[in-house]
Parts: structure tokens; C-alpha cells; sequence
């Protein structure tokens, strides 16, 4: 059973996801934090990442002003 660590609008965001986000930054960059603060530091800064791109993503979804037309794609 997983966990949810932020409630964004109507979206969760789970300790699984959480938890990917730090394993694809450490495999990005090729660091590990080395302690438990570095551990804490990292992972309160993905996570207020992940908020904020989920804040504009469901604002995005209110702007109905950008229309495409199918000839356009």
C-alpha cells in the first residue's frame, strides 16, 4: 500500500513517486546524497518541485484559450 505524502487540488502525490523522482535525479546527475540531511534536503526540494509542476499542469488544464486546429498537428 502506498503512501500520500502532498494532496495538490485534487491529486495525490504517493511515496512511490516521490521515491522515483530521487532514484532518476541521482541517476542524472550520478550523486547520492551522502548523509541523512543531504537525504531530507533532496527530497523536500523534489517534492516542492513535484507540487509545483502539478500546480501549473492542472492550470493548464483550466485554459481553454489555446485552441489547435487539425491541420496544425
Amino acid at each position: 500500500l502506498d503512501r500520500i505524502i502532498a494532496i495538490v487540488g485534487k491529486e495525490a502525490i504517493l511515496a512511490s513517486e516521490l521515491a522515483g523522482q530521487m532514484q532518476i535525479y541521482s541517476l542524472q546527475t550520478g550523486r547520492k546524497p551522502n548523509s541523512e540531511q543531504e537525504v531530507i534536503a533532496l527530497r523536500d526540494r523534489l517534492l516542492d518541485e513535484m507540487v509545483t509542476d502539478l500546480l501549473f499542469l492542472q492550470e493548464a488544464r483550466k485554459d481553454t484559450s489555446i485552441k489547435v486546429r487539425d491541420e496544425e498537428i
